[in-house]
């Protein structure tokens, strides 16, 4: 096993950006759906609409189910040999995999977070929650 590189954490992210769009796709297509507001704000005289995308849901509930119920390994992951384990070396658990979850899903989709995660991973070489909640992903070797 050996620490893996930005390129292919992005590749792998890509593949699961395209799953995520694809059902996204089906679903709207099936049931029709659309972006929705969650609350409405005002703020120094401007309303301000908290919007959330369906892809949002789609992401969360997708990751929810890849990081519980098989450890992590979502199709990215699988296809470039990418893993996700605690630094210790101790199973994860279910409240760290959630965690993670609700980390990942929420920061990707708060765009203003993605340059922070950014300049931290091209400054530690980690990712910010995976820091804060003592994980890494790295990279099976090949036997």
């Amino acid at each position: 096993m050996k620490t893996i590189f930005f390129k292919d954490r992005f590749l792998a992210f890509l593949i699961d950006s395209i799953v995520i769009s694809l059902i996204v796709g089906f679903l709207s297509g099936i049931f029709n759906l659309d972006d929705f507001t969650i609350g409405k704000y005002s703020f120094f005289g401007l309303v301000w609409k908290v919007k959330y995308s369906v892809n949002f849901f789609v992401a969360l509930i997708y990751f929810l189910l890849i990081d519980v119920f098989s450890n992590g390994k979502s199709l990215g992951k699988r296809i470039f040999g990418l893993t996700v384990v605690p630094e210790r070396g101790e199973n994860s658990t279910i409240q760290t995999k959630v965690a993670r979850t609700l980390f990942k899903t929420t920061s990707l989709y708060t765009f203003f977070l993605i340059p922070v995660i950014l300049i931290y991973y091209l400054i530690k070489n980690d990712i910010v929650y995976d820091a804060f909640l003592k994980l890494k992903t790295i990279k099976n070797s090949k036997s």
